[in-house]
């Protein structure tokens, strides 16, 4: 767990703490500085050439578990606030020791210790005379655990962070009960998939199909009965998934430039990761986009016929990524008897409404860091909608997957 206590000025004791949710996930929290009350600390030693003579907020965080530590800090107007997390600090007039950590709005700790730890938001003598409201967001990745969150009946939302590798995984699974609250969309040319999940009110998304440098998707995608485009990335027949919302799910080699007739909704992606229950991947593609950890999006099914939808960081220092042999070892895993890859790289971006500013859950690797800010714009996406109420109290179960050719 990770817990939560607050106070105005630096606290001569621990207060109180309350509970803030698994620690893996994220806890946002609204604060307000005060300009009533004169900061007591203006020193710290991690940032000597420093004076934050004004007001400071204090956060007292308790992590059961070690692993990563990220806090980002937001505001209308941040300039003269700034982020600093202490451990066991001593106090001596105006400075503190003990620092651990100091940065203008993120902190990013790799691996932290279990333990108890002070989070200040202190701010400069310049800073805005009014009172500052701001938010704060804090997430702890313990190290090698998965952690999950329902969002709704049959929707799930889990994390795992390797620090070995290292690698970060975000993972949707939607048991069949709730498949009718899934989706394809089409976007209007390229868009970012926090957009069109705002837009049209889901509850999560994921991005899917390749594209082209106009904006096209290079893969087959059908929503609601009607194909949206077709495969044409000269690879030849695509492995697709299609699926109608109360009918087991169907995996298909469709050839370039054909529809796929008889489903509701179909993605197709290349190459093939799982088959049957087996690692199924072209090994006759030697090229540095299989052999190579890259950021990755992938899709598949379990026996039960629930749906993974599945991104890997990567090309930041929290996540090297994923070789495509990986990935069909991680989608195993995950429980995948069939799972194809999406495009991924840039491309790669998992949403959730309300889990962090903006949503994005995953670390998007276009601007190179490993924060919630590099989300591609891209053609399409896979979108999870809150379930209809009679989806709610669904029992019925729809398990399995068949096989064809569409050519």
């Amino acid at each position: 767990m990770l817990l939560l206590g607050s106070a105005l000025g630096f606290p001569p004791e621990h207060p109180g703490l309350s509970p803030g949710g698994p620690a893996a996930l994220p806890l946002l929290a609204q604060r307000e500085l005060s300009t009533e009350h004169e900061g007591t600390i203006a020193h710290y030693d991690c940032a000597p050439q420093l004076s934050l003579a004004g007001p400071e907020q204090v956060e007292w965080i308790e992590l059961d578990q070690p692993g990563l530590l990220r806090v980002e800090l937001s505001a209308d107007a941040k300039d003269g606030l700034h982020l600093l997390l202490l451990i066991d600090p001593t106090v001596q007039g105006d400075r503190a020791s003990g620092c651990l950590a100091h940065n203008a709005d993120v902190i990013i700790e790799p691996v932290l210790p279990a333990g108890r730890y002070l989070l200040v938001v202190d701010s400069v003598e310049s800073a805005p005379a009014a009172a500052l409201p701001y938010q704060l967001a804090i997430e702890q990745l313990p190290a090698g655990v998965w952690t999950r969150l329902p969002l709704a009946p049959g929707i799930e939302w889990a994390r795992h962070w390797d620090p070995s590798i290292p690698r970060t995984v975000s993972l949707l699974q939607v048991a069949p009960e709730a498949r009718d609250a899934m989706v394809i969309r089409r976007h209007d040319g390229c868009e970012p998939i926090a957009a069109v999940a705002e837009r049209i009110g889901a509850l999560a998304g994921i991005n899917a199909a390749f594209f082209s440098m106009r904006c096209e998707p290079l893969c087959l995608l059908a929503s609601e009965g009607r194909t949206i485009a077709q495969s044409h990335m000269g690879k030849g027949p695509q492995r697709t998934l299609g699926w109608y919302a109360d009918e087991p799910l169907r995996w298909a080699w469709v050839d370039e430039d054909l529809n796929w007739a008889g489903v509701d909704f179909a993605v197709a992606g290349y190459p093939s990761l799982v088959r049957a229950g087996e690692a199924w991947v072209d090994p006759s593609d030697a090229s540095s986009f299989q052999t190579h950890r890259h950021p990755r999006s992938a899709i598949g099914a379990t026996a039960q016929g629930a749906i993974l939808l599945v991104a890997v960081d990567g090309r930041t220092e929290l996540s090297a990524g994923v070789t495509m042999d990986e990935l069909a070892a991680l989608m195993l895993e995950l429980g995948a008897v069939d799972a194809i890859n999406l495009d991924g790289g840039g491309s790669t971006t998992l949403w959730v409404r309300g889990a962090w500013p903006g949503g994005v859950v995953n670390h998007p690797s276009d601007n190179e860091q490993a924060d919630h800010f590099g989300a591609r714009a891209v053609s399409d996406g896979i979108y999870v909608l809150p379930p209809s109420p009679s989806s709610e109290h669904s029992t019925r179960v729809l398990g399995g997957s068949s096989e064809n050719n569409a050519r």
